[in-house]
């Protein structure tokens, strides 16, 4: 009788552990301006617990941001993947985001090699 005893305990130690959690502060709608070799479009951000959806209405595209382990308290960085009108907007680059210390949010999308690519400060919807 004992042995059933740590089944399930075993089940729940082997349970996957989502990769991150974004931080309460982040977690919402957000808007505002990305920048880009000049240019500037729209972003409509909403971000959960478990990752982020983000439109940009005046490219016109969709992503997904599929995060990971944090570097550091504050910051949440990831993967965007382009869900929608990929043939727009830049897939697979490496996403940052940051709480700003006075509200809002700072992205910065960056190449492979860690270069920035593009930036975008974010306000609260």
């Amino acid at each position: 009788m004992r042995q059933f005893v740590f089944v399930p305990l075993l089940v729940l130690l082997a349970a996957p552990v989502p990769a991150q959690t974004v931080p309460d502060a982040m977690i919402g709608r957000w808007a505002g301006t990305g920048v880009q070799n000049g240019e500037t479009w729209t972003v409509d951000l909403d971000m959960r617990a478990d990752g982020a959806s983000v439109w940009y209405p005046s490219l016109p595209c969709a992503a997904r941001w599929i995060f990971g382990p944090s570097p550091q308290p504050g910051v949440v960085v990831g993967l965007e993947r382009v869900t929608d009108r990929i043939d727009l907007c830049i897939d697979g680059l490496d996403v940052r985001v940051a709480a700003r210390a006075k509200g809002g949010l700072h992205v910065e999308w960056l190449d492979g090699a860690g270069g920035l690519v593009a930036t975008a400060d974010l306000s609260a919807q």
